[in-house]
């Protein structure tokens, strides 16, 4: 079964997030104002899978998405620069998963 990717650019709570890169658990985000070129801050967010479950009939496929805002600090981290967040980023991932295999946007 496919699980389909959380997108590249996701607009959630009037904010625009861009990825700016990710491994298969954790991925790093610049949250941005809609009209403006420049992050306002960086999320880093363990990557969540929802679905894949019937719901009144109908089959809901698996998907990533973001951490829910109850979540944050526990699933999910805001930052000012991003030498921090690529910091909190090493420091959640397992060394199976690899430092050195972030895929940058």
């Amino acid at each position: 079964m496919t699980i389909k990717q959380l997108s590249d650019i996701v607009k959630k709570n009037g904010f625009v997030y861009r990825k700016i890169m990710r491994n298969q658990s954790y991925a790093i985000y610049g949250q941005y104002y809609p009209d403006s070129i420049n992050p306002i801050s960086y999320e880093v967010i363990q990557i969540q899978v929802r679905g894949g479950y019937k719901f009144k009939g109908k089959f809901i496929a698996p998907y990533e998405t973001m951490p829910q805002s109850s979540k944050w600090g526990y699933l999910g981290y805001t930052y000012r620069t991003l030498e921090q967040a690529k910091e909190k980023l090493f420091q959640l991932c397992s060394p199976l998963e690899g430092k050195g295999v972030l895929n940058a946007s």
